[in-house]
């Protein structure tokens, strides 16, 4: 029999002509019981039940315990628009970022408007209130597909960089799952794997700290080496996950910080297998799994920096900014005599819903910079990267703690403990 260290979770079943019946099934929580015993455990209660065929309840205390747990355990969502926002965002049109960056040219264009009403006011009779607005109509069918295009062009950009950060984030784990794996420990009595594998995990969240800070556009601030927003839960900065052949005045001084970690990393997987008892031929296939993904970390941030170094050409921009703002400036001309004075107001809208498109592209152009709400969350990543990888560490360490216990010592289902 198993010992029950963390209790036992008891199903309420009915259905059972003239009776119920309770069925309790011991998990252990804590550490009476692997994983995958419990995964046993649970599927035979199901199984049971579903024989049986019983309605199963779980009891109010499990159900509160589970709605508990949930969320520490649930990926946090991010912010997203629903259909009953739209009255909060009609009244926070006044502090959009987007509208703040074009008012001066919605202003211009209302300017030129009540300039070009005044004028028909003044001068009817001129033939320009005449012309026939089908060239200005079939330039506006052009303009809307440069825009389409721009917009297009830029959100394509942020895509590309979302999809490397996602590749990041499954390297690094990978990379710190693996290095825990291959360097337990102690290996044939010879201790080998903890300064290992705590060097390669502490410079792998180094390198995600320098990587989002280059990405940032941000300089890491040499007189304050612990002001930093990708702290783990623990509140241990950028500079204490750094090597003590690394200096902090090196690692300011550099001028790119995540290749600097990156270059020590390799040589941390080298120093590791040279001090490793294994046969050479697993060695050699470990090692290149490694290096593969510090490979993987460098072609990761040439990526990101070519998407930064590399904007939308700007002549597209330009003739773009061109062509728009002249199209706006003339609107009113074929407008206003049949609108009268309200194509003052008709101008206004106009140019607020096609320079907002416009700038838009601009924003989400580069993904990264920190300015902008509209710019990908690097923080948020950054830190709940840190903490992932921080855990890993911890649990490899906890293992090891573990491991160096007497067997009589260990705990029921560490090691290699099977459910007979």
């Amino acid at each position: 029999p198993l010992q029950n260290r963390g209790g036992s979770v008891c199903w309420e079943t009915s259905g059972f002509p003239g009776k119920a019946c309770r069925m309790s099934v011991t998990l252990g929580f804590c550490n009476g019981v692997l994983p995958a015993q419990r995964a046993v455990l649970s599927s035979a209660s199901s199984a049971f039940a579903a024989n049986a065929g019983v309605a199963v309840r779980a009891p109010a205390r499990a159900r509160a315990h589970t709605a508990r747990a949930t969320p520490r355990c649930a990926i946090a969502r991010p912010e997203r628009y629903k259909s009953e926002d739209w009255i909060r965002n009609l009244a926070s049109l006044p502090r959009s970022t987007i509208l703040n960056r074009i008012r001066t040219h919605i202003f211009a264009n209302v300017a030129v408007s009540c300039g070009i009403f005044a004028l028909f006011k003044a001068y009817p009779e001129w033939i320009i209130w005449h012309m026939s607005p089908q060239p200005h109509a079939m330039l506006g069918t052009v303009m809307g597909l440069v825009l389409v295009f721009r917009t297009n062009a830029a959100y394509d950009r942020f895509w590309e960089a979302r999809k490397l950060l996602g590749a990041l984030v499954n390297r690094t784990r990978a990379f710190c799952v693996a290095s825990v794996t291959y360097f337990p420990a102690s290996a044939g009595g010879k201790q080998r794997g903890d300064d290992s594998y705590r060097a390669l995990c502490e410079l792998t969240i180094a390198f995600v700290h320098s990587f989002m800070f280059r990405l940032r556009g941000e300089d890491m601030d040499p007189s304050k080496p612990d002001d930093t927003p990708y702290v783990h839960e623990g509140g241990k900065p950028v500079t204490q996950w750094l090597p003590r052949d690394i200096s902090q005045e090196d690692f300011f001084a550099a001028k790119n910080q995540p290749l600097l970690v990156s270059s020590r990393l390799s040589a941390a997987v080298k120093n590791a297998f040279d001090n490793a008892p294994v046969a050479e031929a697993t060695a050699i296939a470990q090692r290149e799994t490694l290096e593969k993904y510090i490979g993987d970390f460098i072609d990761i941030l040439g990526a990101c920096e070519r998407l930064i170094l590399t904007p939308v050409p700007l002549s597209y921009s330009r003739h773009t900014s061109r062509f728009l703002s002249l199209w706006c400036v003339s609107l009113p001309i074929f407008l206003v005599e049949k609108q009268d004075f309200m194509v003052i107001a008709t101008s206004l809208f106009i140019s607020w819903a096609l320079f907002s498109i416009e700038e838009i592209g601009h924003l989400i152009e580069d993904p990264f910079l920190a300015r902008y709400t509209t710019s990908l969350p690097l923080v948020q990543m950054g830190t709940n990267l840190t903490n992932d990888l921080a855990v890993i560490l911890d649990n490899a360490q906890k293992r090891d703690k573990v491991a160096a216990l007497p067997e009589s010592r260990q705990p029921i289902g560490a090691g290699t403990a099977k459910l007979q």
